[in-house]
This record gives structure tokens, C-alpha cells and sequence, in this order.
């Protein structure tokens, strides 16, 4: 082991190929953060990290993970250098937090909590024991010297999938630093007996790297080295060309969409003061015959005519075509 030709992957002291294993050790995935350069309450530097359990390929559908513990010889830690930040929705563990299927609290998504596989409370049959979450809730740290979440043995939530995975935990760094520290499970093996595992640290994330510049892309974006306008959680210069500046103001016409700089009424990303709004003949200037064309096709979904792009001609569609009579730009 010292020598590094054997492994340990549940650092328990014994090479794993003198006894039954079928835990393989944690993997570290990062998720998109979306939409909170337009409206959200999650600070611009964040990064999301997601913790999981991962086994045996062979163990799939056998193998369990049973609790998720600190204890006084071996204390479960987990902290960031700014801090995690907590949804006031959320909750500690993934039993107490809301399944909201239909987004309504779009920032829950990235609540920090820990758990065992599942995402929210619905047929959720986490326990807890013995954990002062009070440092966690206000933003700190994680400290576990007594406690943990666990399952029964018999609850097949802590069974993996065919991902050989099972989640153990989610936070969002505000500064979106890779969290530090080290968790114990204890589990079964698919042939019944039991193992533990001590003090496993966070590895890296794997790289994603759309843009090629050697640093994940939720990085680029959490110190500014990338923009995310359009708040898919994918570095805008990864999904559109940003040649385009036609309003001349050294701003990508999509982040002046974005930002409210630049109207865009009919939702194309493109600034409406570069268009020829009101233009429902696209003839390239706005006049009586526009207005006619709108009337024509008020009530419905003609394209065209639709000047805002909300799927219906109306009154709204007849103010655009008043407001930018004239030629075109």
C-alpha cells in the first residue's frame, strides 16, 4: 500500500484484493447552474458539485450503500474557502426538501444537502441521527463527529443503478471553489457481507471543456471568463457566434438582449433596434401596407404579422408597426 501497487479504495488499511469490495470510491460530477445571470438569487461565482458513491460494475443492482457518517475517530468534514450557499426552500438532507417538478423554486435545484440517492422528499426513505446542521445552514461548513444519514438494510435506495453510482451529497460553493474534507460509508457487498469505508476525500471533477482553453467550463464562467447571456449554464461562445455586434456598443448583441440593454421583441436574440420592427410585408420598410397586413391577419397566428412572436396578432403587434414607421435601418 505505502508503495502504491496495491489499492485501497476504502482506505481502511487492507488491500482490497484481500477482501470483498465492491465499492470503487467517490466521483465528483459539477451541474450547470442556469438562469442566474437573469434572475437568480445564486451568486454569479457559484459552482454546483454533486458527491457519488460508485461500485463494481459486476455489483450492480447487488451492492448497497447503507449511511453516510462522521464518528469521533474518523469525522465527516466538508467545507469550501467561501462558504456553501443554502436555498431558503431547501433542507438539510434530500428528505426534506421539496420535489419541484414544475420549477416554481427554479434556484432549489442547486440547495446543498446530503443524502442517499435521493433528489427530493417524495418516497424518500432517508434517516438522520445526531448531526448539528446549524454552521451548514448558515452557509459554513459540515461537521459530523457523531451522526450521519443512513438507510435500512433492506431499502432498495441505496442500490445502485446501471450508472454503478449512487449520489451522496449536493453543494454549491458560492465561490465556487471544489469542496475539501472527507466522508465514511458503510454498505453491503452484492454477495451480503458488509464494508466501510474512512475518511474518503473529494476527487476532481472530470474536465468539460467546450471551448478549449484547458479549464472546466463552469470555472470559466464562475470567474468571469465566460459569459452565459442566453443562462443555458454553457459558455455562450460554445453555442453562438459572436461576430455580431451590429449596434456597434462593443457588447455581444445577445448578452444587450439578455441584460435588457436592447429590446427584442420578437425573440430572436437579435437587437431590435438592428431590425426593421414592424415590417409584416418584409419589404424592408414600415408603412400603411404593414398595418393593413395586420389587420388582415389580426386574431391570428400568422407569423409574419406576429411582430412580438407571442403566437397571436394584436394590438401589440399594431403598436410595434406604429412605433417603427419609416425605412429601415
Amino acid at each position: 500500500l505505502a508503495l502504491g501497487l496495491l489499492d485501497d479504495f476504502n482506505n481502511d488499511g487492507t488491500p482490497d484484493v484481500c477482501q470483498t469490495l465492491d465499492f470503487t470510491g467517490l466521483e465528483t460530477e459539477i451541474v450547470l447552474i442556469e438562469d442566474r445571470i437573469l434572475d437568480s438569487a445564486i451568486p454569479s461565482t457559484a459552482v454546483c458539485y454533486r458527491l457519488y458513491a460508485t461500485f463494481d460494475p459486476d455489483s450492480v443492482g447487488g451492492a448497497q450503500l447503507l449511511g453516510v457518517y462522521g464518528s469521533k475517530k474518523s469525522p465527516l468534514m466538508i467545507a469550501a474557502a467561501g462558504g456553501f450557499w443554502q436555498d431558503t426552500m431547501g433542507g438539510n438532507t434530500s428528505a426534506s426538501v421539496l420535489c419541484d417538478e414544475a420549477l416554481a423554486f427554479p434556484d432549489l435545484r442547486y440547495d446543498s444537502w446530503l443524502t442517499i440517492e435521493a433528489f427530493c422528499a417524495n418516497d424518500n426513505l432517508l434517516v438522520e441521527a445526531g448531526i448539528d446542521w446549524s454552521e451548514f445552514n448558515a452557509g459554513g461548513s459540515l461537521s459530523i463527529g457523531d451522526g450521519g444519514v443512513f438507510l435500512y438494510p433492506d431499502d432498495a435506495q441505496g442500490i445502485p443503478g446501471l450508472d454503478g453510482r449512487i449520489l451522496i451529497g449536493q453543494v454549491t460553493s458560492t465561490d465556487g471553489s471544489l469542496p475539501t474534507g472527507a466522508v465514511n460509508l458503510i454498505g453491503q457487498n452484492a454477495d451480503g457481507s458488509d464494508w466501510q469505508a474512512f475518511g474518503i476525500s473529494w476527487p476532481e471533477p472530470p474536465l468539460v471543456d467546450c471551448n478549449g482553453n484547458g479549464i472546466h467550463d463552469a470555472y470559466d464562467l464562475s470567474d468571469g471568463t465566460s459569459r452565459d447571456c442566453d443562462g443555458s449554464g454553457v459558455p455562450d461562445e460554445c453555442e453562438y457566434d459572436f461576430s455580431n455586434d451590429c449596434n456597434e456598443n462593443g457588447i455581444d448583441d445577445l448578452c444587450d438582449v439578455a441584460d435588457g440593454t436592447s429590446g427584442d421583441a420578437d425573440g430572436d436574440f437579435v437587437p431590435d433596434e438592428c431590425e426593421c420592427s414592424g415590417d409584416a410585408t418584409r419589404d424592408g420598410i414600415v408603412n400603411v401596407d404593414d398595418i393593413i397586413a395586420v389587420i388582415l391577419a389580426w386574431g391570428s397566428n400568422d407569423p409574419d404579422a406576429d411582430i412580438d412572436g407571442n403566437g397571436i396578432v394584436d394590438a401589440t403587434d399594431l403598436v410595434l408597426v406604429l412605433g417603427g414607421y419609416g425605412a429601415c435601418l
